[in-house]
């Protein structure tokens, strides 16, 4: 028996499983957490993970250390995704995380992340016909599943935090001077930016 724990250090928000695996490979979850950091918050085109969001990841991080601590966990996996994949300080980052935190990442590719979204849904509800759709805060995946396989997939470099700043960099209020149509794709971006799961439609085959 022991306890693991998995960190998604994402471009949005962070999350953590901790989970107890028994002798005969079953497990169950004895804890999770999350906290929305926006990692991705100030990039731009320059792609340079900016001083405050990493400040709000390394103190995230902290609390996450604690309950790992707290639960007498053996082993930690954690992975990172867009925000540090596309960052230009990723070693820094990574090595500053290690080095202040204890944490060490693993930067998975987008076609993996677009893979593992697939097994996540596939393990959690009965849809084998369906389009995943996952938009995290720099990307969104996008995976066609045909009976429970996959028929193609791709990871796009724009998330509800990149979108969100590029078009709304002032906000969206009444007097802010956005269009109407502006305003509304800030909003469906920002409601994004709150949702905790990959969505999934099912369809009809004989419609596409």
């Amino acid at each position: 028996m022991k306890r693991i724990a998995i960190i998604d250090l994402g471009s949005n928000s962070v999350r953590m499983n901790i989970m107890h695996i028994n002798k005969d490979g079953s497990y169950y979850l004895l804890d999770q957490v999350k906290q929305m950091v926006r990692l991705s918050q100030g990039m731009g085109p320059e792609k340079m993970l900016r001083p405050e969001p990493i400040r709000r990841t390394f103190e995230t991080l902290y609390l996450f250390r604690k309950l790992i601590e707290a639960f007498n966990v053996e082993e930690v996996h954690g992975v990172a995704t867009a925000a540090v994949r596309q960052a230009v300080n990723q070693k820094e980052f990574l090595r500053n995380l290690e080095r202040h935190a204890g944490f060490r990442f693993e930067v998975i590719s987008g076609e993996d992340e677009a893979y593992y979204d697939f097994l996540g849904v596939m393990n959690t509800i009965d849809a084998p016909d369906c389009l995943v759709v996952d938009i995290g805060g720099a990307s969104t995946e996008l995976v066609w599943v045909e009976k429970r396989s996959i028929r193609g997939s791709i990871s796009l470099p724009f998330g509800s935090v990149t979108l969100s700043e590029r078009f709304c960099p002032g906000g969206y209020g009444p007097s802010s001077g956005v269009s109407k149509p502006r305003i509304q794709s800030c909003e469906m971006a920002e409601a994004s930016e709150r949702s905790t799961d990959s969505r999934t439609w099912r369809y009809n085959p004989h419609h596409w």
